[in-house]
């Protein structure tokens, strides 16, 4: 996933409730049938000017709820569907604010020039996007009737159906590979990596534009043996663009302001030699490796 940084004005929001959607009524007179119901989600974070979640600029939006509980988890006020107080040393923050596709399409308004002139557009991630499947799918169907170019950073843990649906309003998905072995993914995650390769697969043969992306977190899936493994996987995909984004410690005030234990606080980040290492092994399968600084 990506990282969202320290928190801007859009992040500071009041506590909303925890409902999923509400009921509009229509005037007097009309029935149950005829009442709308407005979708909205619950988003966290919305992180414009973003250089590395797609190409050219691009808006981030993050929205709340993941199934997995990695345990580098860069932005774990995601993990949880509804809004978290974060305690810093000098302030109170409340991650999470429930809005409409129609009230975050018009924040994304704001630099469609940008997106115009740099081959940009939206990305959603999170958390993980299909966890709110409904707004997810309302709010890149908007934006792709704006004509922005729409990006899906997913873990890929989600059911074929439901992803379909999404898909249908994506030109490109970022798609994390966390490790290769099922039990030691679920270690590591908290679930299996049975579905997510599977997903992976699907979308490969489905001809969807997809860019791998693996965290390399020193000790839980830098060996040599998993990076050759993940080579292999991907290579077979006939998919060609690969993203290494190395461990940092960025998320710990995080951690410390939610009140979460950080099980890898002292994980040091990979050296450039062992990055490089990665990286040549990964050629080696006529992968694009590009690594995020």
């Amino acid at each position: 996933m990506s990282k969202s940084l320290p928190y801007n004005e859009l992040s500071v929001v009041p506590l909303m409730t925890q409902h999923s959607d509400h009921i509009h009524n229509l005037p007097s007179g009309s029935g149950p049938e005829t009442q709308l119901r407005t979708i909205t989600g619950q988003v966290f974070d919305i992180q414009r000017f973003s250089t590395k979640d797609g190409p050219g600029v691009r808006t981030t939006v993050f929205l709340k709820g993941c199934p997995l509980r990695c345990q580098w988890c860069s932005n774990p006020e995601s993990q949880q569907k509804y809004p978290q107080v974060m305690d810093f040393p000098n302030s109170h923050v409340i991650s999470g604010k429930h809005m409409t596709p129609e009230e975050v399409l018009k924040l994304l308004k704001k630099d469609t020039l940008f997106y115009r002139n740099s081959g940009g557009g939206i990305t959603l991630s999170g958390g993980e996007p299909t966890q709110q499947a409904e707004f997810a799918t309302e709010l890149l169907r908007s934006c792709r009737q704006a004509g922005f170019h729409t990006t899906l950073d997913t873990c890929g843990y989600c059911k074929w159906e439901v992803l379909q649906g999404i898909l249908r309003y994506v030109d490109l998905v970022l798609f994390d590979l966390k490790h290769m072995d099922a039990r030691r993914h679920k270690e590591l995650t908290g679930v299996s990596n049975k579905l997510i390769l599977e997903n992976a697969r699907r979308m490969a043969q489905a001809g969807i534009q997809l860019i791998i992306r693996f965290p390399v977190i020193p000790g839980c899936n830098d060996s040599m043996d998993n990076v050759m493994r993940l080579g292999e996987f991907v290579s077979n995909l006939g998919v060609r663009r690969f993203d290494l984004l190395p461990y940092h410690k960025f998320a710990l005030q995080k951690y410390e302001a939610l009140g979460m234990d950080y099980r890898l606080k002292e994980i040091e980040p990979p050296s450039q030699d062992k990055i490089r290492d990665i990286k040549n092994a990964l050629e080696s399968f006529g992968l694009e490796i590009s690594v995020a600084l």
